[in-house]
């Protein structure tokens, strides 16, 4: 995936192919959501780039400290996993049973962001570098098929949390990011939060 694609998978990524003013008053069709009783605008001051690719990882950085930073609390209803091996069971079903006590934790965060967010389950999931070779090991693609979330990686997230995402429109409630040929803006709407679900996972080999 390209910085584009994993912008749509995150948050709420659009592209205007435009010049813009820094101080740019975002059009109120972009951050009209579900819960604003009447349109108004938003006044977003923009960041100027050299390219739009730049741009792009610029707001990348952004949105991924965002979330990092608004994670860190343990969900409340998404408790953490620990999983060790037992000695009385071979390798294989050792790895069966870690990966279908996560998927079951992914596909429940999945579906709570469907429940509070109201705009459908989570797409993808946030992992760091070590938290990818884990799930690796335990083999957990062979369990999901049919239930395709592809997997970001990424180092500034912290090993052992597992957020899955759902991206959406520049009209759906959420992390708001554009760029333009220009600037990059980002805003989030109130309970932006409600596009994301998360929890910890340890693996004890």
């Amino acid at each position: 995936m390209n910085t584009e694609d994993i912008l749509k998978a995150i948050c709420n990524y659009t592209h205007k192919d435009q010049a813009t003013p820094l101080a740019q008053m975002i059009s109120c069709i972009e951050f009209e959501t579900f819960d604003t009783l009447k349109k108004k605008q938003a006044p977003v001051m923009g960041q100027a780039h050299t390219t739009i690719e730049t741009g792009r990882e610029k707001l990348l950085d952004d949105v991924i400290k965002l979330i990092v930073t608004d994670t860190a609390t343990p969900h409340h209803m998404l408790t953490k996993i620990t999983l060790s091996t037992d000695s009385t069971k071979s390798l294989l079903e050792n790895s069966q049973t870690m990966a279908r006590r996560v998927l079951t934790r992914i596909m429940a965060a999945s579906n709570k962001i469907a429940v509070e967010g109201r705009r459908g389950p989570g797409k993808s999931m946030l992992v760091s570098p070590k938290t990818e070779l884990e799930l690796r090991q335990i083999d957990i693609d062979q369990y999901m098929t049919g239930f395709s979330m592809p997997r970001i990686v990424d180092q500034r997230i912290p090993d052992g949390r597992i957020i899955v995402c759902r991206g959406g429109d520049a009209a759906d409630p959420g992390i708001i990011a554009m760029t333009t040929q220009t600037a990059t803006y980002m805003h989030a709407t109130n309970d932006y939060i409600q596009q994301y679900a998360w929890f910890e996972i340890e693996l004890n080999f």
